[in-house]
């Protein structure tokens, strides 16, 4: 599935399935950090390894280079989310939280090129993986954003703070991250959202 916004193309894709586009997402984050001052932040694993049911929202030029891409996560037999994993940042009781959210899945590793319009970029790219994560029958999204991304891309398009959760330093002492849920077809996703970008 793709589509083409104003010179950039918008790809929904399953990771294990293009081993190429997940090695333009890790290179991509890595630059997009180093864009920012943070390049000694360490990926995680769930950021460097493809695993079944994983998908991405990429961006890309018209020359084909990943541009921006965000990535949705999803449960798979015993494998949790990210967020729920023995790795988050997110204090251990409010993890059992939110294993209790049922089809739940988990946008991750948002990203774009600093050098382009980033927020214009995120908020399509967001707004993309919403209307996948609903196509693939989910029935709310959950995220870590930090205080920028929060009030200017997952905001506008429907997302709420977790205020259970304080905000915590994520991925290190520099970023102040929160936990935001989006749940159901928000007016603001229907405002924003891709008619063309669909499951096949």
């Amino acid at each position: 599935m793709s589509r083409i916004v104003d010179n950039i193309g918008f790809n929904f894709i399953e990771l294990i399935d293009d081993p190429k586009t997940v090695e333009e997402m890790i290179s991509g984050q890595k630059n997009a950090l180093r864009q920012i001052g943070a390049s000694d932040v360490v990926l995680t694993r769930e950021d460097l390894v493809a695993t079944p049911r994983t998908y991405a929202v990429v961006a890309k030029n018209l020359e084909g280079q990943a541009i921006g891409g965000v990535r949705i996560h999803s449960r798979l037999g015993t494998r949790k989310l990210p967020i729920e994993s023995d790795s988050s940042p997110v204090p251990h009781a409010f993890r059992k939280k939110i294993e209790l959210e049922p089809d739940v899945c988990e946008l991750r590793g948002l990203w774009a090129d600093l050098t382009l319009s980033k927020i214009s970029i995120s908020k399509l790219l967001v707004s993309n993986a919403l209307t996948a994560c609903y196509d693939l029958k989910f029935k709310s999204v959950i995220a870590l954003a930090h205080l920028r991304s929060y009030r200017f891309v997952v905001a506008p398009l429907g997302f709420e703070l977790d205020t259970r959760i304080p905000p915590m330093p994520y991925p290190d002492e520099r970023f102040e991250s929160m936990v935001v849920w989006h749940r159901g077809h928000s007016v603001a996703l229907t405002k924003n959202r891709d008619p063309e970008l669909r499951m096949e």
